[in-house]
């Protein structure tokens, strides 16, 4: 099993079938990594929980101290608990007489620990400032598209008034001509009726006149 592998297992254990239905004898172990104010309330998916656990692992594989140190000494507990059915007590002494047979005393596996610790937590600080920083950028993107965005649409509403403004002046315009078109089209009818009856009896006049001229000028 590759080293990276080996450093996740660490930090995870899985379940042995013959504790299944005993929960006393299971172990588990949570890293002592701070996370970000109201993180709790936020429920991590499976799969960026296994990417970051992979991420923090090669945090801990770069920061790896030769010879046996807390990380060796976590993967010795962790084998115990599972070989063993020995209480949490036991197991981490059983794991620490491993280490002393390499010479190793519990102040090297204190320091180790607390190393680990510093350099998750400068890990943490460093993902928490590109995070903050990452949302800035989105917020200023976002920001800036928002604001982009109101201004056409200001920019768009003012254009739309000034058609509808525009509109609403053609449309009286309109109107105002074709009233005027009515007013000529009646004024014309009625001209045409007028001359219709003078013509008429103009006409009718001289017809009568004509009439009697061949009746009494004979």
């Amino acid at each position: 099993m590759p080293f990276l592998d080996k450093l996740k297992a660490v930090f995870i254990v899985p379940e042995d079938p013959k504790s299944a239905n005993n929960p006393t004898d299971r172990q588990e172990y949570t890293p002592s990594v701070k996370q970000a104010e109201n993180s709790s309330a936020t429920t991590m998916s499976s799969e960026s929980n296994a990417r970051f656990l992979e991420i923090l692992a090669q945090v801990l594989e770069k920061n790896n101290q030769p010879g046996f140190d807390y990380l060796e000494f976590r993967k010795a507990v962790q084998s115990i608990a599972q070989m063993q059915h020995l209480d949490e007590p036991n197991q981490f002494k059983t794991a620490f007489a491993a280490a002393q047979a390499f010479n190793v005393d519990a102040k090297t596996l204190f320091d180790s620990a607390k190393k680990y610790l510093n350099v998750l937590e400068a890990e943490q600080i460093q993902f928490n400032k590109t995070a903050d920083q990452y949302l800035q950028n989105q917020l200023n993107q976002k920001q800036t598209e928002s604001g982009q965005l109101k201004q056409t649409i200001k920019q768009a509403e003012e254009k739309l008034a000034q058609l509808q403004a525009q509109l609403d002046e053609d449309k009286k315009k309109l109107s105002a001509l074709e009233g005027d078109l009515a007013n000529a089209q009646h004024k014309v009818d009625s001209n045409k009726a007028s001359f219709a009856n003078a013509y008429q009896q103009v006409v009718q006049q001289i017809k009568d006149d004509l009439q009697k001229m061949e009746n009494y000028l004979k």
